[in-house]
């Protein structure tokens, strides 16, 4: 696994690229490690575009952790069509929001 590093500086600099990737500077490892690190860190001062993202990865891994030991896949069937447009809906203005959809939280 790679090294993962944090800054300070860009701690809380999460965004949406124009080909929607969700991008956040204080990582440089695995999507996993930040997704879960993300759901993981609990911050009462969190600014609203980071507490947004951090809702959906503690739905994400709570969804995952109730995954049966002997299931055969790790499908979490993560979002509803509805959950996701209300999720769209409010979300809070943020860098690169014009490319959030309900089917970029399509995971």
């Amino acid at each position: 696994m790679p090294a993962t590093t944090t800054n300070p500086k860009t701690d809380q600099s999460i965004r949406l690229t124009p080909n929607a990737t969700l991008r956040w500077d204080a990582l440089d490892g695995d999507w996993r490690e930040a997704w879960f690190r993300l759901a993981a860190e609990k911050r009462n001062q969190a600014e609203p575009t980071r507490r947004y993202w951090q809702a959906i990865a503690e739905r994400y891994l709570t969804r995952l952790c109730h995954i049966p030991a002997q299931a055969e896949s790790l499908d979490v069937g993560f979002l509803t069509p509805a959950e996701r447009d209300a999720l769209v809906l409010s979300a809070p203005p943020m860098e690169g929001g014009e490319y959030l959809s309900s089917e970029v939280l399509h995971l």
